[in-house]
């Protein structure tokens, strides 16, 4: 059976003998699972502000749900591999989070949703149609683990929780930080972060590894003397 190839200009690359496609919305699409993968969505981060009286913008959980229907429908995924913190805070605790994320399930109740707990995926309903997996999950020969701290020798591993992002400085303008994929020593991919409303660490990377920057929804291999240390 042979396999889609992407249908727009997309870097693929290969870790331990599967192809992964570098979608510019700070995801991946795994074409033989029919997988979309990413990490770090954080859905309600700007509810949970709010009610600490914070005044911040919102919409970033709406925005977020939109964006993944449209990933889920142009790839036509049949399943979902989050590696770590699609919530902020608990939805027991957020009605309104809690009631937009049923809906949206409602609308996909035919994929799979596997979920790697992130810290801060806590007490999560029973009712949310996910596959919760508390430390990590192994499939294809590919690890999933949300801290890379935790990360053991000899995997091919996909983690989050970092929020990768490279800075550049382009002429004599200020530094402008992008996210990235990073992919370390050739085994370990770390996802930037999906959610609309997150921050990010700055790639200290090696000679040898590999950073995409995200801009505009286009995924760049960038030449190591922009984001080796």
């Amino acid at each position: 059976m042979s396999l889609p190839q992407p249908h727009f200009s997309c870097p693929t690359l290969t870790l331990g003998g599967e192809e992964l496609w570098l979608l510019g919305e700070r995801a991946l699409y795994w074409p033989s699972q029919k997988a979309l993968i990413f990490s770090d969505v954080h859905l309600g981060k700007a509810g949970f502000f709010q009610n600490q009286g914070m005044p911040v913008p919102e919409g970033s959980t709406k925005r977020d749900l939109i964006l993944l229907t449209q990933l889920v429908v142009r790839h036509s995924a049949r399943r979902l591999l989050v590696v770590g913190d699609l919530f902020h805070d608990s939805p027991q605790d957020d009605a309104e989070l809690h009631a937009a994320f049923l809906r949206w399930r409602s609308l996909h109740c035919h994929l799979a949703i596997d979920l790697v707990r992130g810290n801060h995926d806590r007490r999560l309903p029973n009712d949310l149609g996910i596959e919760v997996h508390p430390q990590s999950l192994q499939l294809a020969g590919l690890h999933f683990l949300h801290d890379p701290a935790q990360a053991g020798q000899g995997e091919f591993l996909i983690s989050g929780h970092l929020h990768p992002v490279v800075r550049l400085r382009p002429g004599n303008d200020p530094s402008l930080r992008l996210p990235c994929f990073w992919l370390e020593e050739e085994r370990h991919l770390h996802l930037p972060a999906f959610g609309s409303f997150t921050g990010g660490r700055r790639v200290l990377s090696d000679k040898g590894d590999r950073v995409y920057a995200i801009a505009d929804e286009k995924v760049v291999l960038l030449p190591p003397r922009l984001h080796a240390k």
